[in-house]
């Protein structure tokens, strides 16, 4: 965003030179936070504030194709949320968005793809069941009743792993993507089962899993010092 150190906010939104855009202006200020301070110089502004302030100016112009980097840096958590909420719209009005970001458990609910890069390349690139599929990463289950550890590594042999006891009344234990169903409907036979949680792997879990996996495949190179000729010989 580039703007004079004397700038006001709404000031930045006068420079478009269509008239619906202007008209639009204090609607899209609303939109985004900031039409109680409309006046405000821009340099006095926070980072979250110029964060928003960005986000107006490109959504003044109705994109269709809308490209953020780390756009909820410096944003609160309500203001977040509201970005996302704008994020929907676009994408129900059939904009495409293209987000950036670091903060994975923000993005997981607000896209259709996502592209994962590691060691500087395209490493994982589909919808967050594909990329499930690819990684072949395990269902965690949490199980609230009265059970014990030995019951439940003993019915469920070979089929489940990672057996835990959290507390006296919940117990979590992992199980492949193929197997969940099966042993989900043992589990709800059982009458000393209360509740069952199912948990997916995250875009967090997804991607530390393509990143670590391209490092093994493709470790970084190490640059040797050159040596003298005497230690040559």
């Amino acid at each position: 965003m580039i703007y004079e150190p004397n700038d006001s906010v709404d000031k930045l939104l006068w420079t478009y030179p269509s008239a619906k855009l202007l008209m639009n202006s204090p609607a899209i200020l609303d939109e985004v936070g900031l039409s109680e301070a409309c006046r405000r110089k821009v340099k006095t502004c926070s980072k979250g504030m110029k964060q928003r302030l960005g986000l107006a100016q490109a959504l003044l112009t109705e994109p269709r194709l809308l490209l953020l980097d780390e756009p909820t840096v410096g944003l609160d958590p309500i203001a977040t949320q509201d970005f996302y909420a704008m994020v929907d719209q676009l994408r129900q009005s059939g904009s495409s968005v293209m987000l950036c970001s670091h903060v994975l458990p923000g993005i997981e609910k607000h896209i259709d793809r996502a592209a994962i890069l590691g060691n500087g390349s395209l490493q994982a690139l589909g919808t967050l069941s594909e990329l499930r599929q690819q990684a072949k990463l395990p269902i965690k289950i949490l199980i609230h009743g009265k059970m014990n550890r030995e019951a439940i590594a003993s019915k469920f042999y070979g089929r489940a792993f990672n057996i835990q006891e959290i507390n006296g009344q919940v117990m979590a234990l992992s199980t492949r993507q193929d197997q969940k169903i099966g042993v989900l409907r043992e589990l709800l036979n059982q009458s000393n089962v209360s509740d069952v949680g199912v948990h997916a792997p995250s875009l967090e879990d997804i991607y530390r899993y393509f990143v670590a996996n391209s490092a093994k495949i493709n470790p970084p190179s190490i640059k040797h010092k050159g040596t003298s000729k005497q230690e040559a010989e």
